[in-house]
């Protein structure tokens, strides 16, 4: 079993050096997206590559539009790009312009000349509760990233290290209030989105005591007390954040 084992590591080594030879080859790659049996194979992964190369423009022309609302602007049907202008403060260009990106990713739908619509994936950030709160927080995230070999090489002060206040060896008992307050909504906010599917994945059937460690603010905990009868439970977290459990849960 170790040799049979041991042949297919060297096989499939092979084959990894033979298909990155080809791939890394410019004539091949020209052949591959001419030749009819292997075109739609070559137009495929020249269209992962694509999304790669365009996945920081994508993120933030969603970001664009959470930011100015746009999602909200257009719940209520579609709206010509000059209404949206007055509406979003900017100028009927720049709306034209950030409309014709998100409709790319179906995030807008074209109503008409100069008109858009929420596309399904636009929709579908108005539909789930949080998503808006999680790509607003994702701009800390973008700033880090901005030199990402600087990031990979440890650097000492980051945007999100000042936003998780705890981390880095600093004194967790001594988090301000305020502090606490915006991390642990942020984290309300992504725990309301798996909350539902966790529990209905894994009931709690039978359980009669529930220990939630790093609970946060007791999303979790509270979804789970909903939908459980006869269920207490406990939340155990910073002496900050537990405050704010607290209170949401009396």
């Amino acid at each position: 079993m170790a040799a049979e084992s041991g042949k297919l590591a060297r096989l499939r080594a092979r084959w990894r050096a033979w298909r990155n030879a080809r791939l890394a080859d410019p004539a091949f790659l020209d052949w591959a997206a001419r030749f009819p049996p292997t075109r739609p194979l070559a137009r495929r992964e020249a269209g992962q590559l694509h999304d790669i190369v365009a996945g920081f423009v994508y993120s933030q022309t969603l970001f664009a539009c959470v930011e100015l609302g746009l999602f909200t602007a257009l719940a209520a049907g579609p709206r010509s790009v000059e209404a949206l202008a007055a509406d979003l403060g900017l100028g009927a260009e720049r709306i034209e312009r950030l409309g014709q990106a998100a409709a790319a990713l179906r995030l807008l739908e074209p109503a008409g000349p100069g008109v858009y619509a929420l596309g399904p994936l636009g929709a579908a950030v108005l539909g789930a509760a949080g998503v808006a709160e999680m790509v607003r927080h994702h701009a800390l995230f973008y700033r880090d990233l901005a030199d990402p070999v600087a990031l990979l090489r440890g650097a000492p002060d980051t945007e999100l290290a000042r936003f998780w206040a705890y981390v880095g060896g600093r004194r967790t008992h001594d988090l301000p209030p305020d502090s606490a307050a915006d991390y642990s909504r942020l984290m309300a906010v992504s725990q309301t989105l798996v909350a539902g599917e966790t529990l209905a994945a894994a009931p709690l059937g039978g359980v009669r005591r529930l220990l939630d460690v790093g609970g946060g603010e007791g999303t979790f905990l509270e979804a789970a007390l909903r939908a459980t009868p006869g269920l207490s439970g406990v939340v155990f977290d910073l002496p900050a954040v537990a405050a704010r459990a607290a209170v949401r849960l009396a």
